[in-house]
């Protein structure tokens, strides 16, 4: 990869006119450059940490602007991650509004008060991750031409930011369609992660809290403290 790809994916909120001028000179000095697709196409894989590998910086200086770039990416991350809340805050908010028109049993599962209970985060996070991994097997299967099984593995391990590297999108109709859904799915990764700590943990400390105030005390217990 050549530094022109490098500086299309720079985040947009940087020096433009400098980027587009560094640009303009790389792509005049170089012997090849790449598409915007492609450049696209890195951030994202990028950005999400998934790692591929199929399209890497091969100069010094492309790999000293793909490591600030990385760290940059900290920052958009972080700007796509409140983006995706946000959604979901407007979702929880328009469903809190309409709940009285729930079924009352699937009401007192889904809601706790004035929010949806964090069970029923985590088990919509669970169905959107689902429904993802089927969609992406079935969009690779068809467009990059691979197996069912190979199709399968090479969404999880994407959605999971595993990538180890043997699959990566080869067609422009894949890498487009990598481009959204890569960063949808390992958002929502992440926030089911999230959902599942503050369904879990929780609980958790609480069965330990019980047990320590049932547990009876022993001179030893006196002992040992």
């Amino acid at each position: 990869m050549k530094l022109p790809m490098i500086l299309l994916v720079i985040p947009p909120f940087k020096a433009t006119t400098l980027k587009k001028q560094i640009h303009y000179w790389m792509k005049n000095t170089t012997s090849s450059t790449v598409t915007i697709v492609d450049a696209l196409y890195f951030g994202a894989v990028t950005l999400s940490t998934v790692g591929y590998g199929d399209i890497i910086p091969d100069t010094a200086v492309a790999k000293i602007i793909t490591s600030v770039f990385i760290l940059l990416g900290f920052v958009v991350s972080y700007r796509l991650n409140n983006v995706f809340e946000h959604i979901c805050d407007t979702i929880e908010a328009s469903l809190v509004r309409n709940k009285d028109s729930w079924n009352p049993t699937l009401k007192a599962w889904m809601f706790d008060d004035t929010e949806i209970s964090k069970r029923a985060k985590f088990c919509i996070c669970v169905v959107v991750i689902i429904l993802l991994i089927a969609l992406g097997t079935i969009t690779t299967h068809r467009i990059e031409k691979l197996h069912w099984i190979d199709s399968f593995y090479f969404s999880v391990t994407s959605v999971t930011t595993v990538g180890y590297g043997e699959f990566s999108f080869k067609t422009t109709g894949g890498k487009w369609w990598a481009i959204i859904w890569i960063l949808i799915g390992t958002t929502t990764a992440a926030s089911c992660l999230t959902y599942l700590s503050e369904y879990y943990l929780p609980r958790r400390s609480g069965d330990m809290t019980q047990w320590i105030l049932k547990k009876k005390i022993t001179a030893s217990d006196l002992a040992a403290t």
